[in-house]
């Protein structure tokens, strides 16, 4: 008993003892504004022994004795290790780091010091597109970039936007987009809707030479940089997410168009024949063949009764809900951030929807001097589409909103669809419409890889050799299918409906090898310099098959289609294709940096690429540079007592830089998909072609092709100011440029001898020149309350300086001209119409008015769909727990074709008969002699022309959230259940200024008509922190 005794004392003993080796140690972290500091990691050196700060920025720890140190680091804040003394109360104040966005540019090849940078370049947070309610990121940047132009052209959930950086660089290539990399790794353009950007940790948007000219000829059109998110070390953190909302269809009064009552009696007014407001009218006194005057009568009040309001059976309130678990941590050698999420928004039409599954793993481990980086995403997306969107038919829902007459009923009195045969006194377009949407499946299935390997290695402290292998997969399953059994069914071809599928595989691998050497020497000389070589190589497979005289027993499949008859002819086309293509760049580049006392940077790039894209062999290797210049002018002795500015810094940059994209490129046709031919306008095509006196069929070239064709280079210059005043609470910067595209490709004429009209060659110039302002100013800035301004705007003019043997030529409804923006509107400049006789009126070549669009002179005055002025502003407003952030964009000096204005104010008895009309001729049109009206009577036609050019400028509400922090939620004995929330509800697209006729002046080309609408979205969320 004794000896038990004693061994109990002696393990009371030793955990006393063990106790009192133990300390607490507690305390406060803040920033450098003496802000609380929530979620920092505090950890005892050495171990992985830790916590992280709460709401108010404090902590508390139980340290071993045999502890040294304490790391405490937080987000965009410099760690700071703090020795342990005899006191149990550490305070600590952390400073912003290079690490801080505002201080480091990402150009995807390196992270450099933005008072070392000379390039232009805009560097946003990732908590721009974070939580933001569209299906791809890129809608989400409208308004954030100075001389970035994002315009979406599809409300369709996922598509993406269409982007130019400083201008349209190229006639051949003008909607060539920039280039998108993340994580190192380069990612296809429109191709976003299986992208997660919750994963985003910023995005560099790269402008000039200096910055982009190290991606060579892709980089021609800008650069984008993507950065995901990594973990830190610390505790393993828990984060939940979610958003619930609902997508609306935009305020179609905006298209003023008529409603029953007034359709009829506009028909009546100008005797529309087969209408029923005049073949029904008591005022005309015809009666229909085979019909009474009293079933006559009855006609014109049942159907005048009927006012059907489209958008109610066109549209619909659209589902949006994500889900999304976010785990992270690591300690001094590895950390890791893990994603996996849901995204799933309806549109608001009848059957669009994207559906998207996403799994995120970065995973970075340091070993002494190695650092190896995994990042690495995969994803499944479901994309439902609305069948002929963008279509001239009336089987298009979002023309059918202005086409559809208010007096057509599509249902019967049980709720079943009215379809079959229409005409204009017995209507069935809206009842067709809805049967084929009940009846047809289009979607786009993608599987979608985006990944990077990156192994660093220092040999020496100075020198480091690094490489990153990266991979980017989309393969798409897209199918169209349309019941055999239904109405639409038996309109196609064989009368059994139609099942199309189609399968494409585009990959894209890239390795990147590196010997990069730095040193700092004397603490004065700072060198850098670079070696890399480069291999991508690109690969698109497609194969595709359509099955008509489909087995109505069988439903979405081919299986069971019957045989197709061949007419009596001795053979029959094929309706199944494949086709398979390729591209492939190799590339040697340098890099170099000097700079003194931190003050003046020097730096330098140049880069030789050689691609399969380019037939001819001479041609194929291209040469980049650049050279840029930095001052930090605050280092000069003589400002050092000044007291105006806090940062102010000088840049200028200059550079030559292929465009890639200017090379059109052409397409192999395949069901439902396309394949890429690189190679496009340098080769000759050839077409099938009937020779006289002969059944032989043969073959004739249909384009000479031009295989000297060289890729096309622009000449960038940039200066830019960066300063700072009001003790860094003003923050500014301006950017003045020039791009000088040269051996612009152009259509020259050709002799009638080669049997071709042009040919395109090297021939132009072609400039843009602009100037660009950011502006961040913090109003207010209190521990409990702040408001911050932003603002940016650019100012983009382009000018086709030269046109080789020509000095213009006509594209569609725009004007190639020297001495011209690109996309200048070319059109007859219409009067109005005549008061003595209701004709159209047209300015002649001369100046004098004439009645006829023959006799009309075309002109290239009435502005281009390019706006000139572009930006947008945001406010910032920050009371303790409570933040509200909004967000405006806006575009002035911008003309449109309105088409869908053109048909709806013809004001002609076929037109008329097609869509519904607008209010405007109810009092515009011409009806009596002295009549000033801007519409011509309804027995002439005026056409296409100035009058259909609409001031397109507008200002977009885009973005509002009002969101609150929740602290810290524990149970009773103290557990912590919740570390931290944030509740929010948000809005997107909310509202919209502009003097445009139409549903929305914002479009990415030269004429609006049958367009998705971009939708409005509400959602409110919540992440929670465990």
């Amino acid at each position: 008993m004794r000896k038990l005794v004693t061994v109990f004392l002696c393990l009371l003993f030793s955990l006393f003892q063990l106790q009192a080796q133990n300390r607490t140690v507690t305390g406060t972290v803040t920033d450098e504004s003496g802000k609380p500091v929530s979620g920092a990691s505090v950890l005892v050196k050495g171990t992985t022994t830790g916590t992280l700060t709460k709401e108010n920025g404090s902590y508390s720890i139980s340290v071993p004795s045999t502890a040294t140190a304490l790391v405490i680091s937080g987000l965009n804040l410099a760690p700071k290790e703090i020795k342990l003394g005899k006191g149990n109360t550490i305070n600590v104040s952390l400073s912003s780091t290079v690490e801080n966005l505002d201080e480091v540019v990402v150009t995807g090849y390196a992270r450099e010091r933005k008072t070392q940078f000379a390039g232009a370049a805009a560097v946003l947070s990732g908590k721009v597109v974070e939580t933001v309610p569209v299906g791809s990121f890129d809608q989400a940047l409208q308004g954030r970039v100075p001389g970035m132009l994002v315009n979406s052209a599809s409300g369709q959930p996922g598509s993406s936007a269409s982007v130019t950086i400083r201008g349209i660089q190229s006639i051949a290539g003008a909607g060539a987009q920039p280039l998108y990399v993340i994580d190192g790794v380069p990612l296809p353009a429109f191709d976003m809707q299986t992208i997660n950007p919750n994963d985003f940790e910023s995005i560099t948007v790269l402008k000039d030479a200096n910055s982009a000219a190290l991606y060579g000829a892709r980089g021609g059109t800008g650069v984008i940089v993507i950065t995901t998110k990594k973990g830190k070390s610390g505790p393993t953190n828990l984060t939940y997410r979610t958003q619930y909302g609902f997508t609306q269809a935009p305020d179609f009064s905006r298209l003023n168009l008529m409603n029953t009552a007034e359709m009829f009696a506009y028909e009546e007014r100008e005797r529309f024949t087969n209408t029923p407001g005049w073949t029904y009218s008591p005022n005309n006194p015809a009666i229909p063949a085979g019909m009474t005057a009293a079933r006559k009568q009855f006609l014109y009040d049942s159907i005048k009764s009927i006012d059907t309001h489209w958008p109610d059976i066109l549209y619909r309130t659209g589902i949006s809900k994500t889900h999304e678990f976010n785990l992270s941590g690591g300690n001094e050698k590895t950390n890791f951030f893990l994603s996996a999420g849901m995204f799933d928004q309806q549109g608001i039409d009848l059957g669009s929807s994207l559906t998207r599954y996403t799994v995120r793993l970065n995973v970075e481990h340091k070993s002494n001097n190695l650092t190896v980086r995994f990042n690495n995403q995969i994803g499944y997306s479901i994309s439902k589409f609305a069948d002929f969107e963008g279509a001239n038919t009336p089987r298009n829902p979002f023309q059918m909103t202005y086409r559809a007459k208010t007096y057509e009923n599509p249902y019967r009195a049980d709720g079943s669809i009215i379809f079959g045969a229409t005409t204009p006194l017995a209507l069935r377009q809206v009842g067709n419409l809805l049967e084929g949407i009940a009846n047809t499946k289009s979607s786009l299935n993608q599987i979608k890889l985006n990944s990077g390997l990156t192994i660093a290695y220092k040999i020496l402290p100075s020198l480091t050799v690094q490489n990153t292998f990266g991979i980017d997969v989309s393969n798409d399953d897209r199918s169209r299918y349309i019941n055999p059994g239904s109405y639409w069914g038996s309109l196609q071809q064989f009368q059994s409906g139609l099942a199309s599928e189609g399968h494409r595989l585009t990959s894209q691998i890239i390795n990147t090898s590196s010997l990069v050497y730095s040193k700092r020497i004397a603490n004065i000389h700072e060198v850098e310099a670079g070696a890399y070589f480069e291999v991508i190589r690109g690969w698109t497979k497609a194969m595709g098959l359509t099955l008509f005289n489909l087995d109505p027993r069988l439903t979405e499949t081919g299986q069971g289609a019957g045989a197709l008859p061949t007419n009596g002819a001795a053979t029959y086309p094929q309706n199944a294709s494949s086709a398979k293509s390729g591209f492939g760049i190799r590339s040697y580049f340098a890099t170099a940096r000097y700079t003194y006392d931190n003050k003046y940077s020097i730096n330098a790039n140049i880069r030789r690429d050689g691609t399969s894209r380019i037939v001819n062999v001479a041609n194929r290797e291209i040469t980049t540079w650049s050279a840029g210049f930095t001052w930090n002018a605050l280092k000069e002795n003589f400002l050092a007592n000044q007291r105006i500015f806090t940062d102010l810094k000088v840049r200028a940059s200059y550079g030559i830089v292929p465009n890639i994209g200017s090379i059109a490129t052409g397409s192999y046709g395949v069901p439902l998909n396309g394949v890429p031919n690189y190679q496009g306008p340098q080769i000759p095509t050839f077409g099938t072609t009937a020779y006289g006196g002969s059944a032989v069929v043969g073959l004739a070239p249909s384009n000479p092709g031009n295989p000297d064709l060289k890729i096309e280079k622009i000449q960038k210059t940039n200066i830019g100011v960066d300063f700072a005043v009001w003790q860094n609470r003003a923050r500014f910067t301006v950017d003045i440029y020039k791009n000088k595209t040269i051996d612009l490709f152009v259509n020259q004429p050709l002799s009638g001898t080669t049997g071709f009209g042009s040919l395109a060659i090297n021939a132009g110039v072609m400039t843009n020149t602009g100037i660009e302002f950011t502006g961040s100013v913090d109003l207010v800035k209190k521990k409990d309350f702040g408001f911050t301004l932003g603002v940016n705007h650019s100012i983009q003019k382009n000018n086709i300086e030269d046109l080789g043997l020509v000095n213009e030529y006509v594209v569609g409804t725009f004007i190639i001209r020297k001495g011209l923006p690109y996309g200048s509107h070319y059109t007859t400049n219409y009067l109005g119409a005549d008061p003595a006789t209701g004709r159209p009126m047209y300015e002649s070549p001369t100046g004098a008015t004439v009645f006829s669009e023959a006799q009309a002179g075309r002109f290239a005055k009435f502005g281009t769909f390019l706006p000139k002025h572009q930006g947008g502003f945001n406010l910032d407003f920050r009371f303790k727990a409570i933040t509200v952030s909004a967000l405006f964009s806006y575009q002035f000096d911008v003309t449109r074709y309105n088409n869908t204005g053109n048909w709806i104010t013809r004001g002609t008895l076929g037109y008329h008969q097609a869509v519904r009309a607008s209010r405007e001729l109810i009092d515009g049109q011409w009806q009596k002699p002295g009549d000033v009206k801007q519409f011509q009577r309804s027995t002439l036609d005026r056409g296409f022309n100035s009058s259909d050019v609409q001031d397109a400028k507008f200002m977009r509400f885009r973005n509002l959230v009002v969101s609150y922090a929740i602290p810290t939620i524990k149970t009773a004995s103290g557990t912590t259940l919740i570390k931290s929330a944030r509740f929010y509800v948000q809005g997107q697209n909310l509202a919209i200024w502009s003097p445009w006729k139409g549903l929305d002046p914002e479009d990415n080309n030269n004429i609006s008509l049958n367009e998705y609408p971009n939708p409005r979205t509400f959602v409110v969320g919540i992440d929670i922190n465990f």
